[in-house]
């Protein structure tokens, strides 16, 4: 996001990755019954920072899962690849995320948080502080 004019320069703090899964495991799915959800092993965990914070409203800090998709050869945050839904207890199997993701988000396209964020059962900010 750049920076706004007479706003100090943003740096970004990043921890090295954690190797853990907590006994989660991410999930993606497109919202199609047809579809599967696909499931990706949480590899470890990082922690973000930004000082200042980009924006007062949202978050400055965040704890984020880190998998490596079988389609690339390096790691990435859960949350920037496509179809992302949210991370899921490991025992957790295609059925039971579809019916969690339905409760969460019925009929309700275009529905927003409080704080205007997409009503997604995603947990891309798990701890967030």
């Amino acid at each position: 996001m750049p920076d706004k004019p007479n706003a100090p320069p943003v740096t970004e703090l990043w921890s090295n990755i954690t190797p853990n899964d907590l006994g989660l495991k991410a999930a993606y799915w497109t919202h199609r019954d047809e579809d599967p959800v696909r499931f990706v092993a949480i590899v470890g965990w990082v922690t973000w920072s930004a000082l200042p914070p980009y924006d007062p409203n949202l978050p400055a800090r965040g704890f984020f899962p880190v998998v490596v998709d079988p389609t690339s050869t390096w790691p990435h945050m859960a949350k920037n690849l496509q179809d992302y839904l949210g991370v899921v207890p490991n025992d957790w199997e295609s059925d039971a995320v579809k019916e969690r993701a339905r409760a969460v988000k019925p009929e309700h396209a275009g529905s927003t948080t409080a704080h205007g964020e997409p009503l997604l059962p995603n947990v891309g900010h798990v701890g967030k502080a």
